[in-house]
This record gives C-alpha cells, structure tokens and sequence, in this order.
C-alpha cells in the first residue's frame, strides 16, 4: 500500500534562523493529508494472503464483524484493528492516503469525517475497513514506529546485484572500511570509489523508511539495527541478501514544507537565464531572509521576486507535504529540527541555496 522511495538532492546546511511569527495565514493552505487506520480481511488467492483459507463470503462476515466492532459507542478502534486485521496490515495499519496506490481505498477513506469507520468494501488485497484519523494522531502514533536511515550495500559474488570480482570477505572489509569513514563524520556519497558502496536505494542516496515489525525476515536484521541504532548512529555490517549492508539512522518527520530556491551558475538543473555566482546567490538568500524577518507575510511575495523554482512559484514555494527521501540529507537535516511555522536559511544545496518554511 505504501511506497517508502521518493527522490530527494544533496547540499550542506550552513545556517538556521527561526522566526517567531508564521508567513500569512493565506498562504498556508495544507494539501491534502489524510490518515487512516486499516483493518483488512484477505481471502485465500491474493496477494498478501500466503496461508489463508477462507473464502471471500467468510472473510466478509469478519470485516463485518470488525465493522459492528469498530462503530459501537466507545469502542477502541485500535483494538479491533489489532485483532482482526491481517495479511499486509497485520495489527491494524496507519498511514496517509497521500502514500496509497490504491484509488479506491483512498476514495473510501477521504469520503469518511475524522473518526468515522467505513462499512467493508472490496480491493485487491481483500476486503477492507478504514478509519479516518486526526492528522497529529496518525503523526504521534507512527513517530514511534517508523524509522528512517540512509545505507549502502556491498555486494558480492552471488548475492543479488552481485559483484563477482568480489568476495564475501572482501566485501565484508570494505563495509568495515566505509564503517569508520562514517563514524568519523563522512556522508554516504562522499566514501571512497575503492569501497564500491552502492546505495541501499536503487535511486541513489536517499533515505528510506520502515515500520517496526514490517520487514521480510532475510531483512530482520536490517530493521532490528536501525531501531537500536540512536539518531546519526552508524551500524557495524549487516549480512543481507543483498551483501553487507551498514546504515546510519535519521529522523523521522511528516511535515509540509515551503521553500525558496536561489540557484547560480555552479548549481545543477539551472534555468538558461541563470547568470548569477555563487557569492552573489547567496547574497540574495540572504536578502530575502532579512525581509522575512521584518515581514513574514511577505513570503509570498518574495517567491514570486526570487525562487528560481519555477514548478513552485506560482504555489508560493509548495512543496507539500514530505518525509524522508523527499528533500535530500542535508535539507532533512535542517527540516527535522524546525518547528511548525519556522523559517531557515539559507542552505548551501546542488540546486543553490534554499530557504525552508515548514509551515506545520
């Protein structure tokens, strides 16, 4: 239900400045950020439902039941979901429809008010019943039960993506290699091209992030590490199907994000009309900071003057709502640190410097 890779950039972080009142109200319209909690009830065939039995009529009558459950008066929904959830929501589920593939279940779950339970109604997973949460509700309870980390692999010969000039001690010491590399403060694209380290992500270094308990078991341990690891704690190597794997755990956060883009010529991506240095795009950051700190209404305004995000402007710097993987490691890093309602900047990125308003 849930895909845990997006895409994200890199960049150092230089500053950060906070300001005590928030850019105008107008301007903060959150896109659309639903929760929910999931029971489902899989029948025998589908995907998910190695070992069930049942046919699809008795699976029916137990997502009825957990229906009749859920809405009478006081119910613990959460309960209900724990006992009789199953398959690929195993315990009851919580997430956002934002994350959902499916356009039926997110249909089902946006018709509903905040608290509101559906009847059963049918996926390809099996039959299912929703329960729409509060947003900060949904963010506390997976706040303890979501990690995010960034990793690199070392495969070897026979491991998947195998690398058959290399063995499984070999490539065990140069996990241990890249090991003290990141302990010592190195970042993951930065290790040495003799390592071979390739990113855990097939879409390059970006974070990801698992829920407690979700992990296949040849991954266990993977999931077990980044749980025991404290925030920016690195792990020793970790034998996985995919060769060793050594990950360094990051925050975790659900957050809607606005931002200002200056780029300059050493910036990647940048438009044909970009002429400014380096030195003079962060002069300019600078500037448009300095006015939001006597004015933080005026960041709408200031977008529209300055961000050289065109897909963005006209949205007043909308990035919506993300998590990591979205941003990148050093924009997360500023990002997980902020406050609702805060601005920082500017922040050194391949796109140039960039200013953050997490708006909640």
């Amino acid at each position: 239900m849930r895909q845990w890779v997006r895409s994200a950039g890199v960049g150092t972080a230089l500053a950060l400045t906070l300001l005590s009142s928030r850019p105008a109200a107008a301007a903060d319209a959150a896109p659309e950020d639903v929760a929910y909690r999931w029971i489902l009830v899989p029948w025998r065939g589908l995907r998910g439902a190695e070992g069930t039995t049942r046919t699809k009529e008795e699976a029916l009558a137990i997502a009825q039941a957990a229906q009749a459950e859920a809405t009478k008066p006081g119910a613990d929904v959460a309960a209900v979901a724990a006992a009789r959830s199953e398959g690929l929501a195993k315990g009851g589920f919580v997430d956002f429809v934002r994350f959902t593939t499916d356009e039926t279940f997110a249909q089902a779950v946006r018709a509903l008010p905040v608290g509101g339970v559906s009847p059963p109604f049918e996926t390809a997973l099996g039959w299912n019943v929703a329960q729409r949460l509060p947003r900060d509700e949904a963010i506390a309870m997976l706040a303890s039960v979501t990690g995010a980390f960034l990793g690199a692999r070392f495969p070897y010969a026979g491991t998947l993506d195998a690398m058959n000039d290399r063995t499984k001690e070999q490539a065990l010491s140069d996990a241990k290699a890249a090991v003290g590399f990141l302990r010592n403060g190195a970042r993951f694209e930065d290790l040495p091209a003799t390592l071979r380290a390739v990113p855990y992500s097939k879409r390059g270094w970006l974070a990801k992030t698992l829920r407690k308990g979700t992990a296949l078991p040849d991954y266990r341990a993977i999931e077990d590490a980044v749980f025991s690891l404290p925030l920016g704690g690195v792990s020793d190597p970790i034998e996985s199907p995919l060769g060793w794997v050594v990950v360094r755990r990051g925050p975790w956060f659900h957050a809607h994000v606005k931002h200002l883009l200056v780029a300059h010529l050493q910036a990647t991506n940048i438009a044909p009309t970009v002429r400014r240095s380096k030195t003079q795009a962060r002069q300019r950051a600078e500037e448009a900071l300095a006015r939001l700190k006597v004015d933080p209404g005026a960041w709408g305004k200031l977008v529209a003057e300055t961000s050289d995000d065109a897909s963005t402007v006209r949205t007043g710097g909308d990035r919506g709502v993300v998590e990591p993987g979205d941003l990148g490691t050093d924009l997360e890093t500023v990002l997980a640190g902020m406050k609702p309602g805060t601005i920082a900047g500017p922040i050194d990125t391949r796109l140039g410097y960039e200013i953050l308003y997490r708006v909640d």
